[in-house]
C-alpha cells in the first residue's frame, strides 16, 4: 500500500526519444514550406525531385540530431539550453522564410546582431510573436520541464556517431544525385550542399552565425597585426560624396588582349565599345592567382611583400575599404565565388557568396551565371538611397571551363571547347574564352545600365590573366616566372552623367581619359579609387604618382611590368 504523503515523481523521458522528436520537429516540420518550394523548383530542372528533397531533409535531420547529441554530452542544463535556443531561433527564421521569402545567411544574422534595437523592433509584428510563441517558445518550455533519464553517456555517443555517419554518407551521395530532365548532369552549379545548408533551418542560421563569428574574429586579428591607413593617415572628402555609389567589379581570368575594346581583332566587347564616359586601359595584375591577387589588389604597394622567388606573399596593411568606411561609406558584397576570407577582410555591412544567392527560390537549379548579381546590385542600391555606398561584385568571369561561363546565345565563335574530359585544341579554347569575354561585356553593360541615373562610378578589373597555349594553360604560375599573359588584365573605369555634372569630378575624369594609352597596374587601385572619387590626403595617405585621376602628375612605372 502506497503512503498518501509520498511525493509523486514526474515520469522520465529517454534522451533518445527527446532528441529524435525534437530533431524531426525542427528539421522536418519547420522546413515543410521550404521543402515544397525546392521540390517545385527541382521539378523544372531534375528527373528525381522527390529523391533530391528527401536527401536534403535527411541531411538536415541527421545534422540536427548530431548537434543535439553533441550538446547532450555536456549534461542536462547545456542540452536543454541548446535545444531551446535552436527551437526559438529556428522558429524565428522559419517565419521570415515562409512569409517573406528571406534567405537566412551572414547578412541577416549580422543585421540581427548589430542593428539598433529600435530598428529591429520595426521588423517584429504580432504575426512573428504568435508564430514563435506557438512553434518555438512553447516547445522549448516543454523540453525545459521534461525530466530526462539517468542513462549513461555510451548510448548517446553511439547515436552521435550514427547521425554523423549518416550525414557524411548523404554529403558523399548528394552531389552526384542531381540529373537534369534530359538525363545529363547540369552545367556547373553552385555547390549543391552549400545551397542546401543555406536553405533550411537550423543549418542556415547556424552557418550564418558561424560566418559572422569568423568575420568578427578575423577582424580582431587583423587589427592586431595590420596597419590601418584610415588610422595612420588623414583623409577627407574633397567633393560632395552624398548620393555617390562606387561599384567595384572583380573579374576572373580576363585578358586585355582578348578584348575588342583593348585591341583584339574580334569585336567581342560591343557594349563597352559604345558606352560613353568609359575609360579602358591595359593593365598588369599584382599576381597570378585569385587568392594572391585579392590579397594585393586593394592595398598600398608598400604593404606587399611578394616573397621573391618563393612566392610566399605577405600583406602588412588593411585594404582601401577601411578608408571608405571611415568616410561614411556603407558596403555590400555579392559573389559568384567562395573566397570567404576576402569577403571577411573587406568587412562589409553584408555579403552574399554564391551559395546564399542560389538559395533564393528563383535561383534554385540554375547554372552559375554572373548576371544573377545584377538583381543583388539593384536591391543593394535600393536599400541605400542616400548613397555613400560601395558595392563589390565578385564574378565567375572567364574561369575555366570557359564554355560554362555563358549561355548559348553568346556562343558567337565556333567550334567551342565543350568538355574537360576530352582535350580541346587551342582554337576551341580561344573561341570559348572569347565568348566568355563577350558575356562579361554584356554583364558590365547591365551593371552600368542599372546606375546610369545615379551619381556613380564603376571600376572593373580582373584578378589575373590566363595562359591558353600548347606550352602553358590556365594561371597561377609563380609571379616571377609566369608567362606575360597570366598578368595581362583590363582596367575599366566608368562615370555616370550625374556624377560628371560636378565640375571637379568632370576634371578628374578628363585627366583619367588623357592617360588611357598608358599601362596601368593593380598597384594603382588603392590611390586611384580614392583619388577618382575626389578623396584627398595631406599627409601621404594618397600617392598622387599612382592616382590615375591626378592630372599632370607622372605615373610611376612598376618594376615588374610584364612584357607586352
Amino acid at each position: 500500500m502506497l503512503h498518501r504523503d509520498k511525493k509523486m515523481k514526474r515520469p522520465e523521458s529517454a534522451w533518445h526519444i527527446v532528441i529524435c522528436v525534437t530533431s524531426v520537429y525542427v528539421a522536418l516540420l519547420l522546413n515543410t514550406t521550404e521543402a515544397a518550394r525546392r521540390f517545385a523548383a527541382h521539378q523544372a530542372n531534375y528527373e528525381s525531385p522527390v529523391r533530391l528533397v528527401a536527401l536534403e531533409l535527411l541531411l538536415i535531420l541527421f545534422t540536427t540530431g548530431a548537434l543535439f547529441y553533441l550538446a547532450s554530452l555536456a549534461g542536462r542544463v547545456i542540452f536543454k539550453s541548446v535545444v531551446a535556443f535552436v527551437l526559438v531561433f529556428s522558429a524565428v527564421s522559419a517565419y521570415y522564410m515562409i512569409f517573406f521569402h528571406v534567405v537566412i545567411g551572414f547578412g541577416i544574422v549580422q543585421a540581427t546582431l548589430t542593428t539598433d534595437v529600435d530598428l529591429s523592433r520595426e521588423a517584429v509584428g504580432a504575426g512573428v510573436v504568435a508564430f514563435v510563441l506557438l512553434l518555438g517558445i512553447l516547445p522549448a518550455a516543454g523540453i525545459a520541464v521534461t525530466r530526462l533519464t539517468t542513462e549513461t553517456l555510451a548510448g548517446r555517443i553511439v547515436m552521435l556517431a550514427v547521425c554523423g555517419s549518416m550525414a557524411s554518407l548523404i554529403v558523399f551521395v548528394y552531389p552526384g544525385a542531381p540529373q537534369n530532365i534530359a538525363g545529363h548532369t547540369q552545367p556547373q552549379m553552385a555547390s549543391p550542399l552549400g545551397v542546401v545548408m543555406h536553405s533550411y533551418v537550423p543549418s542556415n542560421w547556424v552557418t550564418g552565425l558561424a560566418m559572422s563569428g569568423l568575420s568578427k574574429y578575423e577582424s580582431a586579428v587583423r587589427r592586431t597585426r595590420l596597419m590601418d591607413p584610415a588610422k595612420n593617415f588623414t583623409y577627407r572628402a574633397g567633393t560632395d560624396l552624398d548620393g555617390t555609389y562606387l561599384v567595384i567589379v572583380i573579374g576572373e581570368s580576363a585578358r586585355y588582349d582578348r578584348m575588342g575594346i583593348l585591341g583584339h581583332s574580334r569585336s567581342n566587347t560591343p557594349e563597352m565599345a559604345r558606352t560613353a564616359n568609359l575609360v579602358s586601359m591595359q593593365a598588369t595584375s599584382c599576381n597570378t592567382s585569385t587568392k594572391l591577387s585579392l590579397q594585393c589588389m586593394f592595398v598600398r604597394p608598400e604593404a606587399v611583400d611578394d616573397g621573391g622567388v618563393s612566392g610566399m606573399q605577405s600583406i602588412s596593411e588593411e585594404m582601401v575599404f577601411t578608408v571608405l568606411k571611415k568616410l561614411g561609406f556603407t558596403s555590400e558584397l555579392f559573389a559568384m565565388q567562395g573566397e570567404v576570407w576576402f569577403y571577411n577582410s573587406v568587412d562589409p555591412n553584408d555579403y552574399k557568396h554564391r551559395e546564399i544567392i542560389y538559395a533564393r527560390d528563383e535561383n534554385i537549379g540554375k547554372p552559375v551565371d554572373d548576371l544573377l548579381l545584377i538583381r543583388e546590385l539593384g536591391e543593394s542600391i535600393a536599400r541605400h538611397p542616400r548613397g555613400r555606398h560601395l558595392v563589390i561584385l565578385h564574378t565567375k568571369g572567364s574561369h575555366h571551363l570557359y564554355t560554362e561561363r555563358y549561355p548559348r546565345s553568346y556562343a558567337w565563335y565556333q567550334p567551342e571547347c565543350a568538355s574537360t574530359n576530352v582535350p580541346c585544341v587551342r582554337e576551341e579554347l580561344l573561341n570559348s574564352y572569347d565568348n566568355s569575354i563577350a558575356y562579361t561585356d554584356h554583364f558590365l553593360g547591365q551593371v552600368i545600365g542599372s546606375l546610369k541615373d545615379k551619381k556613380a562610378m564603376v571600376i572593373y578589373t580582373s584578378d589575373h590573366g590566363e595562359s591558353i597555349s600548347d606550352e602553358a594553360h590556365l594561371h597561377g604560375t609563380p609571379k616571377h616566372m609566369a608567362p606575360p599573359e597570366q598578368r595581362m588584365v583590363p582596367l575599366m573605369i566608368w562615370a555616370s552623367k550625374p556624377l560628371l555634372k560636378n565640375p571637379p569630378d568632370a576634371l578628374r575624369f578628363s585627366d583619367l581619359r588623357a592617360r588611357k594609352e598608358k599601362m596601368a597596374y593593380h598597384e594603382y587601385l588603392f590611390d586611384s579609387m580614392l583619388g577618382c572619387l575626389g578623396i584627398e590626403s595631406d599627409d601621404g595617405g594618397i600617392n598622387q604618382s599612382r592616382n590615375l585621376c591626378a592630372g599632370k602628375t607622372p605615373l610611376v612605372a612598376q618594376r615588374d611590368e610584364v612584357t607586352r
